[in-house]
Formats: structure tokens, C-alpha cells, sequence
């Protein structure tokens, strides 16, 4: 048997039309050939898990979402894409201030793999930290027994997978909502338990090659 491999590149989707794939090996003076039939359709992305989405968060708490495919990087990290609300009470019609706070002088939001799914190479877990410079030292904008809205943006300028796509599974006019309600009493501010390093593991093939680390504490 003869053995030949040969790399098809995907440009964009094929819809119900396939893209054929010939390939031929000239042996003995004459061409074998072969065809096969390639289909590229991009799986959407959307929002698989979020939190916190309870009424017991704690106030030192970081907003997470996981999605199911990878996600483009550079509309993930941007937090003008990422609408923080204070509520007025709790159904969260209403606001105050009413508008977003403002997340520009927050740390990136961190893009990675999902914790503890070894082997996984899709960035597609997002860590939102609900912050804001105040004399030079980052404060949490979150307060005891407060509700919280948070919106990730969709359309054309939000939130889109690494293949180009925007979210779906919208709930919300301005993309994917959740709420949650900050803990009240002594332990509102949760101790942390552990420290997970982001991405878990890594092989580099270079010599000089760099991966940049990301250190996320979570409580118990």
C-alpha cells in the first residue's frame, strides 16, 4: 500500500454544497486517482455555564463563562463588550447608576481552557474580573447584598467564536444575561482555597518559545 497525505484548508462554510477533494499517485506510468467529498460547517457559539448566578456570590468574587467552542480572542478580552449592571432591587429592571459600570480600568479578562479538562487546547473559558481603579488599587465594584446584571454582548461588534461567528442563544436585547445577588454578613468575603494556573499544562516544541500563565484564586 501507498501512503500519502495531503491538507485541505478551510476558508469559509461549504452549506449543503461539498468541496471535492481529488488526490492521485502516478505509478508505473499512469495516474491512480481518488476523490472525496469535505463539508465545513462552523458549530455557533454560545454560552454553555456562567456564575456566580446565585444570591449567595462573594463580594471578592470573579464573573466566569465557559462556551462551547473557542472563542476569538480579542472581542473576549475587549470589556466594552462586557456590561456589568447594579440593580435596584431584584428583579433588575432597573439600575443604579443606570448605566454599566465602567470595566475599562479592569485587568484583561482571562481567555483559557477549561480548569481541570486535561488535555483540552479550545480557549473557551472567560474570567471577568468586576473591578475598578481607585487611587491606583484595584476595588471590587460588587457590595454585600447587592444584585448584579451582566451582560456579554452579541451582534456584529460583541462576542464571536474563533471561526468568525457571533453568539447565539441570546437572552437578552443586548446579547447573554445573567444575574446574581452578593452574600450578606461576616463571611461575604470568601477566604481563598486554591490557585488554579491557566492552562494547566502546556508542551512547547521551541526552544525560546513563551506561554504566558494566568494565576485565578478560588475559594472552597
Amino acid at each position: 500500500n501507498v501512503l500519502d497525505r495531503q491538507t485541505g484548508t478551510t476558508l469559509a462554510e461549504t452549506g449543503d454544497l461539498p468541496v471535492p477533494i481529488n488526490a492521485s499517485v502516478r505509478e508505473d506510468g499512469r495516474d491512480v486517482r481518488g476523490s472525496g467529498r469535505l463539508y465545513v460547517r462552523l458549530v455557533p457559539p454560545r454560552v454553555e455555564a456562567s456564575g456566580p448566578n446565585c444570591d449567595e456570590a462573594c463580594v471578592n468574587a470573579a464573573l466566569w463563562v465557559r462556551f462551547n467552542v473557542a472563542m476569538d480572542p480579542v472581542r473576549a478580552q475587549d470589556t466594552s463588550n462586557i456590561l456589568l449592571y447594579r440593580c435596584a432591587n431584584e428583579s433588575c429592571r432597573s439600575f443604579d447608576p443606570p448605566s454599566a459600570l465602567d470595566l475599562s480600568s479592569a485587568p484583561s479578562p482571562i481567555l483559557s481552557t477549561v480548569p481541570g479538562r486535561t488535555g483540552e487546547t479550545a480557549l473557551r473559558y472567560l474570567v471577568i474580573s468586576p473591578t475598578h481603579l481607585v487611587g491606583g488599587v484595584q476595588q471590587t465594584y460588587l457590595e454585600v447584598g447587592r444584585f448584579y446584571k451582566v451582560v456579554l454582548r452579541g451582534g456584529s461588534s460583541g462576542f464571536r467564536s474563533n471561526g468568525g461567528l457571533p453568539l447565539t442563544e441570546l437572552n437578552d436585547p443586548d446579547g447573554y444575561a445573567w444575574t446574581f445577588r452578593v452574600r450578606e454578613g461576616e463571611g461575604a468575603r470568601c477566604s481563598i482555597e486554591q490557585v488554579q494556573v491557566l492552562p494547566a499544562e502546556k508542551t512547547e516544541t521551541l526552544i525560546g518559545a513563551r506561554q504566558l500563565f494566568s494565576a485565578v484564586p478560588t475559594s472552597a
